[in-house]
């Protein structure tokens, strides 16, 4: 089977089996978690966890977040936020990786 193929399938059964159930419906966001490529945040050695339901070591004791919990944190930002640099003061969240994750989607949109 293709490697990207499983990628893609793994990026959707993300979607319907983690993000939707916890009510992240906004299609700004869905849309946003398919654009960007979670697995490309990932260190090689945990690149087949990049879209399981847990926390993934980072190094440098960060952690990348479970996937529907940075989707609900996406979308319980303001819309504004969303679209105005401005509104993006991400220090209280926690990590550099989170900060460059809502960097990068803001250039999606």
């Amino acid at each position: 089977m293709n490697p990207q193929m499983d990628l893609e399938r793994a990026r959707f059964n993300m979607d319907e089996q983690q993000i939707r159930p916890w009510e992240v419906l906004d299609q700004r966001v869905l849309d946003l978690l398919f654009k960007l490529r979670r697995e490309d945040f990932v260190p090689p050695a945990y690149r087949e966890l990049a879209f399981a339901d847990m926390e993934i070591p980072l190094g440098y004791g960060e952690k990348m977040l479970q996937p529907k919990l940075e989707a609900r944190m996406v979308q319980d930002m303001e819309a504004s936020s969303l679209v105005d640099p401005y509104h993006w003061q991400f220090r209280p969240l926690g990590t550099r990786v989170l900060e460059e994750i809502f960097y990068r989607m803001r250039r999606l949109l």
